[in-house]
């Protein structure tokens, strides 16, 4: 076990205490941090930025946090520009901007989120 005794304390406590403990990390490969943490949690959310995480990045993080056991759980996706997102594909995609657009372009960022 790589995590000091104090974090794990602390970890213990905090599951005690509270549902649910989020634990926010640096990126899983260019930080260590990220995979020591990963041993205190029950699983993982991949926070990924939109048209910037290269696949192959995504995908070696995705391995990394499966060797070490972490259940990946969920995936998201930050800073999508939803006008181009909606012009890439069709469909669904096309379906949901024409129906929730609206409410993003009157957020400040037009077609951003």
């Amino acid at each position: 076990h790589l995590v000091a005794p104090p974090v794990r304390e602390l970890m213990a406590r905090l599951r005690d205490e509270y549902d649910l403990v989020v634990l926010d990390s640096p990126p899983v490969l260019p930080v260590a941090d990220a995979f020591l943490l990963s041993e205190l949690a029950d699983c993982a959310v991949m926070v990924t930025r939109w048209e910037s995480t290269p696949p192959t990045v995504v995908a070696n993080a995705l391995k990394g946090l499966a060797a070490a056991g972490v259940p990946v759980v969920g995936m998201l996706l930050t800073r999508v520009h939803l006008r181009k997102y909606a012009a890439s594909g069709s469909g669904a995609q096309a379906y949901l901007y024409g129906k929730f657009g609206g409410y993003y372009a009157g957020r400040g960022r037009a077609g951003a989120v």
